[in-house]
């Protein structure tokens, strides 16, 4: 019993939140954004709070589309990516990150004039990723299943020199 304990704390915690999330309001729509020619499989977005702007991995378009939220509309794609997976935007250098599953790279893009700036290799396969503006760290899975191997790495990139760690 004693072994199931701290499980069953979770899973009451778990239950607890969903409970108290289900008496608030229910999201409502406010916003449609059509991107025309761009379809399907959009992947994990990023967000420039400040700037007002979403940043979607369009795999199946090779692109990343740049969103204005504030006007409505796309304002640029971006296209030296074959496979963007992940975006991520940091507000202090201003620069967007994408990890581009084809070419087992991440890309740097300049967040004022969205020219490619670097391409930082890693294993072949970076897919889902996450980014800490405390430290300025992009964290990408890479590997397994999209590298053909048994395993899969993280990958731990500092944002703020842009360099793979």
């Amino acid at each position: 019993m004693k072994k199931h304990f701290p499980l069953l704390g979770i899973l009451l915690l778990a239950f607890a939140a969903t409970a108290h999330g289900q008496a608030s309001a229910p999201l409502k729509l406010i916003q449609t954004i059509p991107l025309p020619g761009v379809p399907g499989a959009l992947d994990h977005m990023g967000i420039d709070i400040r700037g007002q702007r979403l940043f979607i991995p369009a795999e199946q378009h090779q692109t990343v589309e740049v969103v204005d939220l504030k006007a409505g509309k796309r304002i640029r794609t971006l296209s030296d990516v074959l496979w963007p997976s992940t975006v991520a935007y940091n507000p202090q250098t201003n620069e967007i990150f994408v990890t581009d599953r084809s070419g087992g790279s991440v890309k740097v893009f300049n967040g004022e004039t969205y020219e490619l700036v670097k391409t930082i290799e890693l294993i072949a396969g970076p897919d889902n990723a996450t980014y800490d503006p405390a430290t300025q760290i992009f964290y990408s899975i890479s590997g397994a299943r999209w590298a053909g191997l048994p395993y899969t790495l993280i990958a731990i990139v500092n944002t703020a020199t842009k360099q793979h760690l």
